[in-house]
Parts: C-alpha cells; sequence; structure tokens
C-alpha cells in the first residue's frame, strides 16, 4: 500500500526465496496477541447492496497460502510472507502484488530486491492506461487521479500515456492489487476488479503504485494499535508482519487512506486490530473519501527532490 508508511516500504522489494514449509511458517508466527476482552462482530453489509455489489475486503474469502521470503528492502534480511494467487497473480497483504504466481513459487534460491529509492517515479509522474474493461469506472480513475495531484501540490501526476515506455494499465481483474512503486520496465498492471469500484479503494491502490505501503505495517505500529492474531487464520497472520526497514515521516495515521479497518483478515467476526487509546476507529479504504493531510505530507517527503 501511508504516512506512516515506511514508505514507505515500498519496497517491495520482492522477492522470493524458495517456499517454505507450512510448518515453518507458523513456527515464526507463533507469538499471538490476547484476544479482545469485549468481541465485536463484524458489522452487516451497507443496506441495499448484494453479495455482488459488496466491497471489496482484504481477506473476506479463504485462500489457499503459499509461504515464501521477501526482502522488501536491499539492506534488509528477507521475511516469511505468503502468497495467495489471485487470477495469475502472487498478491501478500491483501492487495499488494509481488509478480506472476507462477514466477513466485518458482524462485529457488534466488532472492530480488529493490532499493526503495528507486521505485519513486521519475519527476512524480505517473502514465497510465485505462483498459476497457474498466471503462464504467474510468471518470473515477480520473477523480483518484486528480485527487492525489491536487493533495500533493502537484508533485504526483498520474497522466494519461502518450508514448512512454513505463506505464500503469489499470483494469478489472480479480481483486484490487498493486506493485509498489516502480517495477522494472515496460507496463506494469494494477487491478480494480469486483467490489473495488469506491473512490477510496481506487485511490489506496494508486498510492501503492506511487510507492507506499500499509499503516498498520509501519515499524512502530505495536506503539499505536493492539493486534488480536488468535481472530486471523495462522495463514494470514503473516499480513500483520511490521514491513522491515520501513520509513516513517510523520506520527501514526489512524485514518489514512493506506490503514484497513478493523475486521481485516478475520477469521471469525471478531476485530483483529483497534487503537491502544479507543479514541480512534479504524475503518476501510471503501469507506473513506481520500488522501489525510498526513498521507499527502508523506508522500512529498519520500518523493523529495524527485517532485517538479
Amino acid at each position: 500500500m501511508a504516512n506512516r508508511q515506511w514508505i514507505h516500504s515500498l519496497a517491495a522489494a520482492l522477492l522470493v526465496v524458495a517456499p517454505l514449509g507450512i510448518a515453518g511458517a507458523r513456527k515464526s508466527m507463533e507469538k499471538v496477541v490476547p484476544p479482545s476482552t469485549e468481541p465485536t462482530l463484524a458489522p452487516n453489509p451497507e443496506p441495499g447492496t448484494t453479495p455482488d455489489e459488496q466491497p471489496w475486503r482484504p481477506g473476506a474469502v479463504e485462500q489457499p497460502t503459499v509461504p515464501v521470503m521477501v526482502r522488501w528492502r536491499e539492506d534488509t534480511e528477507p521475511v516469511t510472507t505468503s502468497i495467495v494467487k489471485s487470477g495469475n497473480m502472487a498478491i501478500t497483504q491483501g492487495d499488494i502484488a509481488l509478480g506472476r504466481y507462477e514466477d513466485v513459487i518458482g524462485q529457488d534460491s534466488k532472492t530480488v530486491a529493490i532499493n526503495n529509492l528507486s521505485q519513486r517515479w521519475p519527476k512524480g509522474t505517473i502514465p497510465y492506461v485505462i483498459d476497457s474493461s474498466l471503462s464504467h469506472l474510468a471518470p473515477m480513475i480520473r477523480q483518484a487521479a486528480d485527487h492525489i495531484r491536487q493533495q500533493t501540490g502537484g508533485c504526483i501526476k498520474f497522466v494519461p500515456r502518450t508514448n512512454e515506455q513505463k506505464y500503469i494499465r489499470m483494469y478489472q481483474g480479480t481483486g484490487c492489487w498493486s506493485y509498489l512503486g516502480v517495477t522494472g520496465s515496460g507496463v506494469q498492471d494494477l487491478s480494480l476488479g469486483q467490489g473495488c469500484g469506491y473512490l477510496g479503494t481506487v485511490v489506496h491502490e494508486m498510492l501503492h503504485a506511487v510507492g507506499f505501503d500499509h499503516e498498520q505495517n509501519r515499524p512502530d505500529r505495536d506503539s499505536y494499535l493492539n493486534v488480536y492474531l488468535n481472530n486471523v487464520s495462522p495463514e494470514q497472520r503473516h499480513n500483520f508482519t511490521p514491513t522491515p526497514g520501513g520509513r516513517t515521516f510523520s506520527s501514526f495515521d489512524f485514518d489514512s487512506i493506506m490503514i484497513y479497518g478493523e475486521y481485516a483478515f478475520s477469521n471469525n467476526g471478531q476485530k483483529t486490530m483497534v487503537d491502544k487509546t479507543g479514541k480512534h476507529t479504524l475503518t476501510d479504504p471503501y469507506n473513506k473519501t481520500g488522501m489525510t493531510p498526513s498521507d499527502a505530507y508523506e508522500v512529498k517527503a519520500f518523493y523529495s527532490g524527485v517532485c517538479q
């Protein structure tokens, strides 16, 4: 997926050493936070929606996971995470693409990492095209692009592609996901599948493409959130692992467009993370209208010296 975002993390770095055994992956996550003393059931779907119209939520559908090793930054050690298959893509943390699924699980001992600063788009300009499968969301995508440009004072500019060799293709894939920052040459995909047609969701995925990870995975997260891993299936607990080497440019932002809601990846209808102070309610990106001032500050800080 920032302010908080260590921006981020950006790192994305991909990946991977050979898939790990399930038992080994579970062993690395044996620390479990005690459950909430007052379990709260997840809210009902929004009135007037059908199952097909409900917003996409991370972890809402249980999927088989494959443990892999990911190096988020070139100067950090690889860590255990798990991936799920979304279409033909390998996805972690619910919506971060690491590459084609078969390529990711096919890695032997090779570990690939990208320095986070190299993931910034030159001059803060991100060419993009909207695939015909997303023609119905084109106005919303353009609205999200305008919003990001305005909130960052023109630092980040999503612009329609002309003849640029490196650009983003937005299309209707399986689920909502994006790579983190720039990933090599040529086209890179960003999926806005079923349930992703919300302005907040679109902004969230586009900021992943800018280079920002999730707020709940920033290194200092445990100072601000209680995370209840016992409400998360063992195969999904990696989604709450703080990103090694993540950068932060401002204080933790409970309202960030890059943070998930309180029931993310829940397997029993109970909360998986809450504000330690009880003063803030964590909501999903689809319930938000865009970036916070802190989000904008972090983006500009990360792109300092790059934007024009």
